[in-house]
C-alpha cells in the first residue's frame, strides 16, 4: 500500500509545480503582456538542447566500453564532463532563443520569462511527469489492479516497492530542487539576453556556460564524495538565492530599457 501521506505530497508537488511554472507567464498574460510564446520559446530552447540533441548524443557516446571504462576510472572528470556538457548545450539553446526567436523582442522582462519557461519545461520533464505516473500508479496499487494493467511482475514489484517506500519528505525536497533550478535558469537566460542588450553577447554566454557548469559539476562531485542530502541541496540553494538577487539587480538597470 501507499500511504495517503505520499499520495498527498506527490499531488501537492505536481500542483505547485504546476502554479509556480506557468501561474507568472499568465498572471503577465492577463495583465496584457504578450508574453506566453517567449515562455514557449524558452521551453523549446531547453527541449532541442537537451532531449533532442545532449541526451540522445551521450546515450551513443555511453555506449562506448571504452568510454564508460575511461570515466569509471576518472570520475572527477566525469563529473566535469557532465556539468560542462549540460552547461554547453543550454547554453548554445539560450543563445539561438535569445538572438533568433527574440531577435526583435529584447528585453529584461522577455529574457526573465523565456529562462522561466526553460526551467519549467526541465522540471516538468524531470519531476512533474514522473510524479503524475507515480499518482496513477500509487491509486492502482491501492486498488490491487497494478498487476492487471500488463506490466511485467518485476515491474510491478519495482514500482510497488519504491512507491511503498517514498517518503514525503524526500517528495518536496525534488520539487524545492526544481524550483531553485528554475530560477538560475531564470537568472542565466536573463543574463545573456541582457548582455546581448548591452552587444556582449559572448561575455553572456561565457558567464552563464560557466555559472552553470559549476552548479551541475559541483553537485555532481558532491554526489561522487559521499556529501550528505543537507550539503547537496545546500549548493542549488545558494546558486537560487544569487540568481534573485541578480534577477533584482539587473531588472532595476534594463527594466526602461
Amino acid at each position: 500500500m501507499v500511504s495517503t501521506t505520499t499520495i498527498l505530497a506527490l499531488l501537492f508537488a505536481v500542483i505547485i509545480l504546476f502554479l509556480l511554472g506557468l501561474g507568472p507567464i499568465l498572471y503577465l498574460k492577463s495583465q496584457g503582456y504578450r508574453i506566453i510564446s517567449v515562455g514557449l520559446a524558452g521551453a523549446l530552447g531547453f527541449f532541442f538542447s537537451q532531449i533532442i540533441l545532449r541526451i540522445p548524443l551521450m546515450g551513443v557516446l555511453m555506449s562506448n566500453v571504452s568510454v564508460v571504462t575511461f570515466f569509471a576510472q576518472h570520475m572527477t572528470l566525469y563529473a566535469l564532463f557532465l556539468g560542462a556538457s549540460a552547461a554547453l548545450f543550454e547554453t548554445l539553446g539560450r543563445l539561438f532563443i535569445v538572438n533568433i526567436c527574440l531577435k526583435k523582442r529584447k528585453g529584461w522582462l522577455e529574457g526573465a520569462v523565456a529562462g522561466w519557461g526553460h526551467g519549467f519545461c526541465e522540471a516538468f520533464i524531470m519531476l512533474g511527469i514522473t510524479y503524475i505516473s507515480y499518482i496513477y500508479y500509487a491509486f492502482l496499487i491501492n486498488q490491487g489492479t497494478l498487476a492487471t494493467m500488463g506490466l511485467d511482475p518485476a515491474s510491478v514489484a519495482s514500482i510497488t516497492t519504491t512507491l511503498s517506500s517514498f517518503p514525503a519528505w524526500a517528495i518536496i525536497v525534488a520539487l524545492l530542487e526544481r524550483v531553485f533550478a528554475m530560477l538560475l535558469h531564470c537568472a542565466l537566460t536573463t543574463l545573456i539576453m541582457t548582455k546581448s542588450m548591452d552587444g556582449k553577447t559572448l561575455i553572456g554566454c561565457l558567464a552563464a556556460f560557466l555559472i552553470h557548469m559549476a552548479l551541475d559539476a559541483g553537485v555532481a562531485l558532491l554526489q561522487i564524495n559521499g556529501a550528505s542530502l543537507f550539503i547537496l541541496e545546500l549548493l542549488p540553494a545558494v546558486f537560487a538565492i544569487l540568481s534573485i538577487g541578480y534577477l533584482f539587480k539587473s531588472y532595476n538597470k534594463y527594466k526602461n530599457a
